[in-house]
């Protein structure tokens, strides 16, 4: 099964910015660019994007709890759980700020995730609706400017947005593992 979805933005005036095509069968998903092909239509059915304009992909398998991101094709890492049962959220080194420690925790009070770097400061909250019907599956708010850094703040919410795609679907996949081991 396979889904698409349009990232907007909010600020200024709903612009899409990026897609997402999502593969549950594989657990793959392959997030591009819209900023540079403005004519590309809006709907996510219509969603044709050239393969130069990928920007990251992640994929996973049943059998390990790791996930694996490539980001513009030069920067392959990993994101892993940390903590008991990885309670403590999923950690990757980012690429784009030097190799810092970088994690996407659930379960939180103010939002379904947050993104903490380093020194455990929020930097991004992300809300899904996993059983929204309504054509807003969710939303990610970039905190502060603890998010902007050295001038390469595009390849930083690149990376925030792959990052939290993929560990939402990672999430989502494990919520639908859980619901058809208690139904069996």
């Amino acid at each position: 099964m396979h889904s698409s979805l349009l990232l907007l933005d909010s600020a200024s005036d709903n612009t899409p910015i990026f897609s997402a095509k999502l593969g549950f069968w594989r657990h793959h998903l392959e997030l591009s660019s819209l900023l540079s092909h403005p004519s590309t239509s809006a709907h996510p059915n219509n969603l044709q994007t050239p393969t130069s304009n990928i920007i990251g992909s992640s994929s996973t398998n049943c059998l390990t709890t790791r996930l694996s991101l490539s980001l513009r094709s030069t920067h392959s890492f990993k994101m892993s759980p940390e903590g008991f049962l990885g309670r403590k959220g999923h950690v990757w080194q980012s690429p784009t700020r030097a190799g810092a420690k970088m994690r996407w925790k659930s379960k939180c009070s103010n939002a379904d995730m947050v993104c903490l770097d380093e020194n455990e400061v929020v930097v991004a909250k992300m809300w899904v609706g996993y059983w929204d019907t309504s054509a807003k599956g969710g939303r990610i708010e970039l905190v502060g400017d603890r998010w902007k850094g050295d001038g390469d703040e595009g390849a930083f919410l690149e990376e925030i947005v792959l990052t939290g795609l993929a560990f939402a679907m990672y999430v989502m996949m494990m919520r639908a593992a859980a619901m058809g081991a208690a139904v069996a």
